[in-house]
């Protein structure tokens, strides 16, 4: 089987000696890098950045006040709060830019002409963009309807649900691009290929059955996280950071276990007197046990070939996605002890890695794919 037979994904223009891909992989990789440190760098507050970006989530109020406007007349807007039968703010976690940075870098990825690609790309952003207004506005309503659980759907099911919608649009729109390509393409070039596709109704039903069971709000799974998570920290903790006389203490926040049974209280203690100087409240659901649960899911419904190595695989992903619960502490100690260009790129990481809402979804998502495409898929059932 020659080239022109069996394309690779990048393969526009071969190029001896350069791997499948790699061109698309490292285009991903650089367009997202660079968006997500511009969107999540800690500019400086009362900036001329900081006042766009205020000025950008109020325009985005007013847009979703216009849309429930439609509908429910007493809606009022004000800067970046919408008010009537419930209170919603527009905050930079609500404008899905996670999924609107990481659709443009795949897009962009699809080795075809700029020209092609821009058209597309508008079109597709601006669908993406319509569906997150859409997804604030059902917000609206659920917190109407249905206060008690407007945190649960707000800030964990409606952020994967539009990471999930860009992921659709990016296939969607990456098809027409392809279209566009055969259309224009020489006859020395092979078609473009995807490396993702439409999963299987069997592979949804099972990635959306596992993340729903894992992300109900079990008060006993949070407690018993919480419990265990400062258990093993304590013990982690010590000899860490034990060299650089520094002590730190994780116990679950017991006030607030009955509204927040996933956060805990990391402490700064005096290394004479054991009395705690600072403490970090950290909520374990969202800095990593959503990551957890995400590639869990991912991980069951897109089997890995090989036994050992996907059990493997599923222990190492896990554990990494475990430690997201330290990214608070290491930034305060980093901002007592390292350099601030260190601080700046740990906060970018934090944010771009952590508390964007979607990421929770994507990132444990992508890791899995990767691991898949490296090590391997499980190969179709004989006969099937």
């Amino acid at each position: 089987m020659n080239r022109r037979e069996n394309p690779g994904f990048g393969d526009r223009a071969p190029r001896a000696g350069f791997p499948r891909g790699l061109r698309s992989a490292l285009v991903f990789g650089l367009v997202s890098t660079v968006l997500f440190a511009l969107y999540t760098f800690p500019y400086a507050e009362r900036g001329r950045s900081d006042a766009w970006l205020a000025s950008t989530m109020n325009l985005y109020a007013r847009v979703v006040g216009g849309a429930l406007g439609l509908i429910d007349p007493s809606i009022f807007v004000s800067h970046n709060q919408i008010l009537g039968r419930a209170s919603l703010s527009i905050t930079p976690r609500c404008d899905a830019m996670d999924a609107n940075i990481l659709f443009c870098a795949a897009l962009l990825a699809v080795p075809v002409s700029w020209w092609r690609t821009a058209g597309v790309l508008a079109a597709g952003l601006s669908v993406l963009v319509a569906f997150n207004v859409l997804r604030l506005c059902c917000d609206y309503y659920v917190g109407v309807h249905f206060p008690a659980e407007f945190e649960l759907v707000h800030f964990d099911l409606a952020p994967m649900v539009v990471m999930a919608f860009a992921f659709a649009d990016f296939l969607v729109c990456a098809e027409r691009l392809q279209g566009l390509d055969a259309l224009g393409r020489g006859p020395w070039q092979g078609p473009i290929r995807l490396p993702v596709g439409w999963p299987s109704l069997f592979e949804g039903v099972v990635f959306v059955g596992v993340l729903a069971a894992l992300l109900l709000p079990w008060p006993w799974l949070g407690k018993a996280y919480a419990g265990a998570y400062s258990l093993w920290a304590n013990l982690l903790a010590k000899p860490i950071f034990a060299t650089r006389g520094i002590v730190l203490s994780f116990a679950p926040a017991v006030e607030s276990n009955a509204a927040h049974p996933w956060a805990i209280v990391a402490s700064v203690l005096d290394p004479t007197t054991r009395s705690p100087l600072h403490g970090v409240a950290i909520d374990l659901r969202r800095d990593g046990y959503l990551q957890m649960a995400c590639y869990l899911a991912s991980a069951l419904a897109f089997p890995m070939r090989g036994w050992v190595r996907s059990k493997v695989a599923l222990a190492v992903g896990l554990c990494l996605f475990a430690t997201f619960g330290w990214w608070p502490i290491v930034l305060y100690i980093a901002k007592l002890t390292a350099s601030p260009t260190v601080v700046d790129v740990l906060t970018m990481a934090y944010r771009s890695l952590v508390t964007a809402p979607g990421m929770a979804l994507a990132v444990p998502a992508l890791l899995w794919q990767a691991e898949r495409k490296v090590l391997g898929s499980r190969p179709a059932l004989e006969g099937g």
